[in-house]
C-alpha cells in the first residue's frame, strides 16, 4: 500500500525527502554553534532495576515499528504449526537475540566509554562529512523531482 502511495505522490515524495535531508545537513553542519547556545541538559540517571526497567520500555516504544515485523513472523509461523509452545520459545529467543548488545554494552560500559572518548577528536571532521553527504543526498532528491515535473 505504501508503494502506492508514493508512486503516485513521487515528486511530493522526492521534494519533501530534499527538505527534510537539507535541514538536517544544516543542522548538522552547524553542530558546533548549535552546542555553543544550546545548554547541556542534566539527565538524572537511574540506576539499578528500575532504571533499566524504564530505559527498556521507552527503547521498546521507540522501536516498536521494527520489532513488529519479525514478532507477526513468528506468531504467523507458530500459528501455521498449530504449536502455541513452539512460538513461546521462538518469541523468547527472538527477546534474548534483542537482549544481548545491551548486556554486553551495559557489562563493558565502563570500557565502551573510554574508547569512545578517545573518537572525541573525530567528532567534527565527522560531522563535516555526514554534512556534506546530507547534502548531496538533498540535490539528488531536488533534482529528482524536477525530472517529474
Amino acid at each position: 500500500m505504501m508503494g502506492r502511495v508514493l508512486t503516485q505522490w513521487k515528486m511530493h515524495f522526492a521534494v519533501g525527502t530534499a527538505v527534510v535531508s537539507a535541514v538536517a545537513a544544516i543542522i548538522v553542519l552547524l553542530g558546533p554553534a548549535i552546542r555553543r547556545r544550546v545548554p547541556d541538559v542534566k539527565v538524572r540517571r537511574r540506576r539499578g532495576a528500575a532504571g533499566a526497567f524504564v530505559y527498556g520500555l521507552f527503547y521498546s516504544v521507540a522501536t516498536i515499528t521494527t520489532s513488529a515485523g519479525p514478532l507477526m513472523l513468528l506468531i504467523t509461523i507458530a500459528a501455521a504449526i498449530g504449536k502455541p509452545f513452539y512460538g513461546a520459545v521462538l518469541s523468547l529467543a527472538y527477546a534474548i537475540g534483542r537482549a544481548i548488545p545491551f548486556l554486553l554494552i551495559g557489562g563493558f560500559a565502563g570500557t565502551a566509554g573510554k574508547i569512545v572518548g578517545g573518537f572525541e577528536r573525530y567528532r567534527r571532521p565527522t560531522e563535516v562529512v555526514s554534512g556534506i553527504a546530507l547534502m548531496a543526498i538533498s540535490f539528488y532528491f531536488a533534482r529528482l523531482a524536477a525530472s517529474f515535473v
